[in-house]
């Protein structure tokens, strides 16, 4: 597989063979201010992995975001669309990151495709409506 991907893998066979750890992304906080969208995600399962997002604004348009992990000393081959971000370290539990924005947000959603076997689809979205403050913090 590590061939195959040209990435180390080593530490997703630790965590899955090694502990109890589960995969759970979380979206915990969302703002738009300032022409600026504000994402704050969480690792409540513990288990670290690369996260895909999509962000889905009023008119329907979207952008896809793919972050990877430090200990992955890489990232997939990408989308035409979509924008890499910074790597997220497996040592911090929540990962944030800003994107400028001229419109309204309709939905966010962490692995839209479902590729991963998160535990919580729950906590892997956010949708708003015209008539709500584009705020959102889980509790």
């Amino acid at each position: 597989m590590e061939k195959a991907s040209g990435l180390d893998l080593d530490w997703y066979f630790q965590y899955f063979m090694h502990s109890t750890h589960q995969i759970d992304a979380s979206i915990d906080a969302v703002a738009v201010g300032n022409d600026t969208l504000s994402i704050t995600m969480g690792r409540p399962g513990a288990m670290p992995m690369p996260v895909d997002l999509l962000v889905t604004y009023d008119d329907g348009s979207t952008q896809s975001f793919h972050i990877p992990l430090v200990m992955m000393r890489g990232n997939r081959p990408l989308e035409s669309n979509e924008v890499l971000l910074d790597d997220w370290a497996w040592t911090h539990p929540t990962y944030s990151f800003e994107w400028p924005v001229t419109q309204g947000i309709e939905s966010i959603e962490i692995d839209p495709l479902r590729k991963t076997a998160d535990v919580n689809r729950k906590n892997n979205s956010v949708r708003f409506n015209a008539q709500k403050t584009q705020q959102f913090l889980r509790h």
